[in-house]
């Protein structure tokens, strides 16, 4: 993302937000909030209700399980309602995932596969499983 110029970046991640301030060429918007040391990701209220006020054209979403029938998932009640709200923000949900997550159920649904448009994961997710995601409309790109 640094190499690109003229881009805006909303970030609930402390991490991301050190990596990319002070880069020429990208407004850098944090969501604010409490952070959660954990994970280094801001949440709470604040976080939420900012998210509520912009608009993403693609949201890079991490969960922490993905089944077809749960959709995907995460542990922390807290982080769920954050990535909830990222996804209502965006245009394009783009979820990064390797093939460990799939198959586990994480506790806490974030929502149906069918927010997701495009996956991005490894190769060694089964060649069946990549055809169910495909057949549920979702793109699957192996990298």
């Amino acid at each position: 993302l640094k190499s690109i110029k003229d881009i805006t970046i909303i970030t609930s991640s402390v991490t991301v937000f050190d990596i990319l301030n002070r880069t020429p060429g990208i407004t850098l918007i944090s969501t604010g909030g409490a952070v959660r040391y954990s994970s280094q990701m801001f949440v709470g209220p604040t976080a939420e209700s900012m998210l509520k006020e912009l608009r993403a054209d693609k949201l890079f979403l991490m969960p922490g399980g993905i089944t077809l029938d749960f959709g995907l998932s995460h542990q922390t009640i807290s982080e769920v309602t954050m990535k909830q709200a990222m996804i209502t923000s965006a245009r394009e949900v783009v979820v990064l995932a390797d093939h460990t997550c799939f198959g586990a159920e994480a506790g806490i649904q974030i929502a149906p596969l069918s927010v997701v448009q495009r996956l991005i994961t490894d190769d060694a997710l089964p060649p069946s499983l990549r055809l169910e995601l495909s057949k549920a409309g979702i793109q699957v790109v192996l990298a």
